[in-house]
Order: C-alpha cells, then sequence, then structure tokens
C-alpha cells in the first residue's frame, strides 16, 4: 500500500473536521442541581438518544459497600508498613555486606597473671605485685577501648534481630489477610501486594545468608562479651543490665544450638506457621513468581533474581 501524499493527508483532514462540524447536540447543558439524585442529558450525540444516569454520592456507594473499603484499608496499611521494613532491611544489607571483623585488628589485653617462684624474696613479690596492677589497669584501658569500638556493631546487629520480629510480623499481617480472600474466590489481591510480599522473602533471604556468610561477627561479638566482662566494676550498673540482656538477645540470634545457620529464615517460618492454612499464599506467591518469570515480566536483574 502506497504512502499516501501531504496533499492527501490535508484533504483527509479537512474532511474530518467538516464532519465534527456537523454534529449538533440538541442540549448542550447537562441538568444537575444539588437536589437532584440523577443526571439528565437531553441528547447523546454517541447513541443518538437521550439518557438518565442515576448519581449516587460516593458516601452512600461506601455505606452500602464497606468490605471493599475495608479491604483497600488493609492493603494500604500493609503497604505502608511493608515498605518502613523494606528501607530498613537495605540499610542493614549494605552494614553486612560491607562488614568486617574487627577482633583480629583490636589490641590484646595484657595478662595481668604474674608467676613467682616459691623462694622469691620479698622485693621480687613487690615488684611483682606493681606490676600486676599496672598490667590490671592496662587490661581494662584496652577493654574499655575494644568496647567503645565494638559496641557500635554490636547494636546494629540487634537492630538486625529486632528487623526479623518486623518482618515476621509484617508477612503474618499479609497471610492474615490474604486467607480472607481465599475463602471468597470472586475477590483479587493487587499484584503489587504480591510484588511487596515477594520482596520481603528476598530481603529476608538475602540478610540470613549474608548473616551466616560474615564469620567474623562471632569472633567480635566473643570479643564484645569478654569485654564488657573487663569493665563491669567500672560501668553503671543500669548500663551494665542493659547490655547483659542484649548479649543474651544475641547469643541465641547468632548462635542458637538448634539453628547454627538461617536462624532467621527459621525464625520467621516459626512464625508464619501460626497462621491457619499459611500454606496456600505461599502456594499462590510461587506460582505468581513463575507467571513473571516465564513471561518476562521483569525490569532487572534483580526483580528476576
Amino acid at each position: 500500500m502506497a504512502e499516501k501524499t501531504p496533499e492527501q493527508n490535508v484533504k483527509e483532514f479537512r474532511g474530518v473536521v467538516r464532519k465534527l462540524e456537523q454534529l449538533s447536540v440538541e442540549n448542550e447543558c447537562v441538568n444537575v442541581s444539588a437536589n437532584e439524585r440523577t443526571v439528565a442529558v437531553g441528547y447523546d450525540p454517541l447513541n443518538g438518544s437521550a439518557r438518565v444516569t442515576e448519581y449516587r454520592e460516593v458516601a452512600t456507594l461506601l455505606e452500602e459497600f464497606p468490605g471493599p473499603l475495608d479491604d483497600l484499608q488493609k492493603w494500604s496499611k500493609f503497604m505502608v508498613e511493608s515498605d518502613k521494613v523494606l528501607q530498613d532491611g537495605k540499610t542493614l544489607r549494605v552494614f553486612l555486606y560491607t562488614f568486617r571483623g574487627l577482633s583480629a585488628t583490636l589490641p590484646v589485653a595484657p595478662n595481668a597473671s604474674i608467676d613467682l617462684d616459691r623462694d622469691a624474696s620479698q622485693e621480687e613479690r613487690d615488684a611483682a605485685a606493681a606490676a600486676r596492677r599496672k598490667a590490671e589497669r592496662d587490661s581494662k584501658i584496652v577493654k574499655q577501648r575494644n568496647f567503645e569500638i565494638l559496641e557500635p556493631y554490636m547494636c546494629r546487629l540487634r537492630d538486625l534481630q529486632d528487623f526479623n520480629d518486623d518482618l515476621g510480623n509484617t508477612l503474618h499481617t499479609f497471610l492474615d489477610n490474604y486467607t480472607l480472600y481465599a475463602e471468597n474466590p470472586r475477590e483479587v489481591v493487587p499484584s503489587q501486594v504480591k510484588e511487596r510480599a515477594v520482596e520481603l522473602v528476598d530481603m529476608l533471604v538475602q540478610l540470613d545468608n549474608l548473616k551466616d556468610m560474615k564469620a567474623s561477627i562471632l569472633n567480635d561479638f566473643s570479643l564484645f562479651k569478654r569485654c564488657l566482662k573487663g569493665i563491669e566494676d567500672d560501668t553503671d550498673p543500669d548500663k551494665v543490665e542493659e547490655y547483659n540482656g542484649m548479649v543474651k538477645k544475641l547469643s541465641l540470634f547468632l548462635a542458637d544450638p538448634s539453628n547454627p545457620k538461617s536462624i532467621m529464615f527459621h525464625k520467621a517460618r516459626k512464625q508464619l506457621q501460626g497462621v491457619e492454612n499459611y500454606d496456600v499464599p505461599l502456594v499462590m506467591l510461587c506460582e505468581f513468581c513463575r507467571k513473571r518469570i516465564k513471561h518476562n515480566l521483569y525490569l532487572t536483574s534483580e526483580e528476576k533474581h
């Protein structure tokens, strides 16, 4: 088919304009008033007839159909909460990825114990006692400095543990909301909600693997506990109690005998198993991911993997 010349295009355009000029609307005003509940159009040029459309206020619709609005509010709240969790997860992901062990680079506290022979003279004993006191002072100084260096990193690990709880609660909310939809097959879960749930699970797996890969975390944690033990006498009792509580929680999080690996994943799984029919939405998410991969419904490699 040959292309049209510019003259032909202009001629066709003018013909369309003439047809539009011939179009007439008998009643150009829509008869609407504040007291009426109908919108009356005298003439509809598309259908060639008059029509009357019932007007219903938004408030009335929401009163008659509260279900969709409640569902929308639930998913909207879920999206807001999950976005905050994801942002925290991204920050922690950078922390774990760039984390390097500190225990191997920090100075070792001097040993304050000095062995003396039984036949040592009093002068030698006094010298040994003075050396012991100096070693104890130096040891406390080294432990105090090491503690101050390690404390921010231990606090970040505590944030990671809190993040594990927050992410589990957010996924728990997703499963609770979805089980209501499973009872009514006609209801549809928005695709944005499914994508967000997949992102949460993906973030959980990434952080869990990064934590297990960093063997230096346990070394730094062990040194932190030893330093805390050495400065307890010179530290505020309330602070010591707070740190001991943090150490106790982190001990189960970093080195749980029942789950030495993938503790974050196991903890979230145990939390989600409390939801009735929790397997239904998880199967749905797997099917959702399968379809997206099959039809290439992704833009970046991160979305794909």
